[in-house]
Parts: C-alpha cells; structure tokens; sequence
C-alpha cells in the first residue's frame, strides 16, 4: 500500500512539474517569434551599413577617424559578455561563459589586461563568485531593447575607446541560427573592422565629404553592432529556453508513463497478494 502511495505521489510530483514546463515552453515559444521578427527586420541594416563603411574606407584611403584607429599594443582588452538573467535555457549561458573565461585568462597569460563588462545576472554570478574583477554589470536590459536603451552603452564604449581607456571591444554573444541551434561568437566591434569588400565605391559621387559621412556613420555602425548583438542574444535565449523546455515536458510524459505503468504493476500485485491472503485465510478456517 506504502509503494503505491508513493508512486501515485510521485505521478502527481511530475505532473505539476510538467505544467510549468509546458507553460514556460509556450511563453518562449511567443517570445521567440516576435524576438525572431524583429531580428529578421534587422539583420539587412546592420550588415548594409557594415559594407558601406568598408567600400567606403576602401576607396578613401587616406580617411582616417578615432573610430578606426588600431593600437599597436592592443593592452586594454574590453570584453562584453551578454548572458541571459534566468537560467532553465540549456547549454546557452555555459558555453559563453567557458569561452569568456577560456579568453580571459589567455589575454592574462599574454601579458594584457583584460576587463569584464558582463550583462546578464548568471555571467556576472558566475565571475563573481570566482572573483574575477567586473568593471560593469548590467541586468537591466529589457529583451527588446530600445534605442535609448542601445545608446548609453555605445557611447559608453566609444567614449573608453576613444579616450584611449580600452584599445579593443570584443563581443561575445550567442548568435541566432535556428530555434534549436544558437552559436557562440567572439566578435571585435572596435576598432571597426575595415576589410575590403568585393565591390567598392569609386564610380560614387558623395556629398557632403567622405570624412563627415564617415563621422556620423561610424558611431552610429558602434551602435547598431551593439543593438544586434542584443536581439541576437535574446532570440538565441529564447530559442534555447524553448528547446530545454520542450525536452523537459516529453521526458516528464515518458517518465509519467513509466510511473503508471509501475504503479498498475504494483497494484497487481497488492491485489494478488490479497486474493491470496484472504483464500489462505478461508482453507485456514475450512480445515
């Protein structure tokens, strides 16, 4: 009787825990798809302005701006990791976490000094714990960031930059690919990468001059990098969470299987023990 109790307090056990399972699948699911269309309708710019620069840089040689200056002696290595505040996402905040640490301490052994700016309370908790020193920690960011929102960390990171605190960004980021598959990336955002594209811009009359569009392009390139990395990484939460989640609810359906399937075993069981026990008692009382 004992074990059947247990097993049918253990079905209930798994039951509760598959309604939140389920219900937490069915938010992402809701969340992904606006996260996924507004990435989608993102994307386009913030790759045309990347090219733009670069053809632009590419057929004005001589243009120079603070912006895209590289150090000889890259020392002060900024390092942002975006993480996610909850956990119950898989794999999404642990393998940003193992690659941020991995170059961390590469850029240590290196002789550099490297400082952490982490958004997201399990990438700051994890360093903290280990004490690894934070210059910032940012767990404020809402999932769809806004342009404002966008902007105080740009220019933060452009005004380091350009003061010559730091001498390098790099990003480190999950990069949405599918629903099911989320790609940690390392990215350098500054000093602005200006490799030549396939095509470039001399058959172009521009008005007002190379150097003043460059100027109000380049802050601006800094922070469509940085609000794409954000939608990025919250697509890529989202698709993680509801990846986990969805796993979670059909093992709690095979394990709720297997849980009825021994308590209907148990049950038998008891019931032939007690068939047994009342015809030993009736032979018993006959004899």
């Amino acid at each position: 009787m004992a074990k059947t109790r247990d097993i049918k307090r253990r079905i209930k056990s798994v039951e509760s825990t598959q309604q939140i399972t389920r219900t937490m699948e069915m938010v992402a699911t809701s969340k992904l798809k606006r996260s996924q269309d507004r990435l989608t309708a993102s994307r386009p710019y913030g790759g045309e302005i990347k090219t733009f620069i670069q053809a632009l840089v590419a057929s004005n040689p001589s243009i120079s701006h603070p912006l895209l200056e590289s150090r000889e002696e890259e020392t002060n290595t900024a390092l942002l990791l975006l993480t996610s505040n909850r956990g119950l996402c898989g794999a999404f905040n642990t393998n940003l976490i193992k690659k941020t640490h991995a170059l961390y301490d590469k850029l240590k052994e290196e002789g550099k000094s490297p400082s952490l700016y982490i958004a997201g309370k399990k990438g700051i908790g994890f360093f903290r714990f280990r004490e690894y020193p934070i210059e910032s920690g940012y767990t404020e960011l809402p999932e769809l960031p806004s342009p404002a929102d966008v902007a105080e960390l740009a220019e933060r990171f452009i005004s380091l930059y350009t003061s010559g605190s730091i001498d390098k960004l790099i990003l480190i980021y999950n990069q949405f690919r599918s629903p099911v598959e989320q790609r940690p990336i390392i990215e350098t955002v500054l000093p602005i990468p200006t490799e030549v594209p396939d095509e470039d811009m001399e058959a172009y009359i521009m008005e007002p001059l190379p150097e003043q569009i460059l100027g109000r392009l380049l802050p601006m390139y800094v922070h469509s990098a940085i609000r794409m990395t954000l939608v990025e990484s919250t697509t890529s939460e989202q698709g993680a969470r509801r990846t986990a989640m969805k796993a979670a609810t059909d093992n709690a359906d095979e394990m709720i299987t297997y849980l009825v399937r021994s308590f209907n075993k148990a049950r038998q069981a008891q019931i032939t023990q007690e068939i047994s026990e009342i015809v030993g008692g009736a032979n018993a009382l006959s004899e």
